[in-house]
């Protein structure tokens, strides 16, 4: 499904429809573009900053590795595994 250069899959508006049928397509279409709108925005803000500082831009990449390890640790979903690294047995104590 499209509306210019804006595209959405069928499904989630099927999905949509089925929880709120009251919903009208123009309601759920306006939403869509919101949220691509509001996302997009983030995402011109957020690399027009990030390209903006070069010592900025080496802490925003650790943060986010961090981030992204932590969550991973935090995660009770699936088992955690250790980095590959630890999992060889070393001689020193």
């Amino acid at each position: 499904m499209n509306r210019g250069d804006f595209y959405v899959s069928g499904v989630s508006w099927v999905k949509v429809h089925a929880h709120r049928p009251w919903l009208s397509f123009e309601d759920f279409w306006s939403n869509k573009e919101r949220i691509y709108d509001y996302r997009n925005a983030d995402t011109n803000y957020f690399f027009a900053e990030f390209q903006r500082d070069l010592e900025k831009h080496a802490k925003i990449l650790a943060d986010r590795a961090l981030r992204r390890e932590i969550k991973q640790i935090l995660n009770t979903d699936t088992p955690y595994s250790a980095p590959v690294g630890l999992l060889e047995p070393s001689l020193s104590p």
